[in-house]
């Protein structure tokens, strides 16, 4: 999918061996040469833009090693032999790779910096620190999802490319409070927006009938 400069490739799409080729393009000779790869004809198009790999987790071993050739030389060989540019490209992946760790993890924090704010306010201190605001600490990255990490992915090649890891935590309660009042505020002007519609619609058929009913009197 391409909407501008962002470029978006549902991974688990490139699971088998067989879908491979769809990434870059068939070889000489093989079903499929003359329509290119769909990441390098996007890339080619547009060769600094944004990629986002979604679910890589899910990706086959061999298009990793495609991924890994693009990341560390930043140029990209499709099936016809041609050389893309894409230094300028920004890459992002996205990954569940041990999500419920993160999300026991997170918890966790959350319930250590509550009973944190809960003796701060029993002492009246000021430095309050809110169970919202939690960090995933090195020593976590390191000793419990960078094995996870090796263990999928096995290859630490691939892994010393990325450049930082973003984590998502789950929502906590007041987030999720700001979602809630958020989707409703929306619904809430989609229902006004068509009422009054709908009145406008009620109010134009009452005044047909009336001067239906009119002429029927008059006759």
């Amino acid at each position: 999918v391409q909407q501008n400069w962002l470029l978006k490739l549902i991974v688990h799409l490139f699971s088998v061996r067989a879908q491979v080729a769809k990434f870059i393009g068939s070889p000489p000779g093989y079903v499929g040469h003359e329509e290119g790869g769909q990441l390098t004809k996007l890339l080619r198009a547009c060769p600094n833009a944004v990629v986002l790999f979604d679910e890589v987790d899910k990706a086959h071993p061999d298009v990793l090693t495609i991924m890994l050739q693009l990341f560390d030389e930043g140029r990209l060989t499709d099936g016809k032999g041609k050389t893309i540019e894409c230094k300028d490209a920004i890459f992002i992946m996205t990954s569940n790779v041990a999500s419920d760790e993160i999300a026991q993890h997170a918890l966790q924090l959350r319930q250590e910096a509550e009973q944190v704010s809960r003796r701060k306010l029993a002492d009246n201190l000021e430095d309050v620190q809110k169970s919202d605001d939690i960090k995933i600490s090195r020593q976590f990255k390191e000793s419990v999802i960078r094995p996870i990490l090796k263990a999928h992915f096995r290859r630490d090649e691939f892994l010393g490319r990325i450049n930082e890891i973003v984590y998502f935590l789950p929502f906590c309660h007041s987030e999720l409070l700001q979602l809630v009042s958020k989707e409703l505020s929306f619904w809430a002007k989609k229902v006004l927006s068509a009422s009054e519609v709908i009145n406008k619609e009620i109010m134009q058929d009452q005044v047909l009938l009336s001067l239906n009913a009119e002429n029927v009197t008059q006759l």
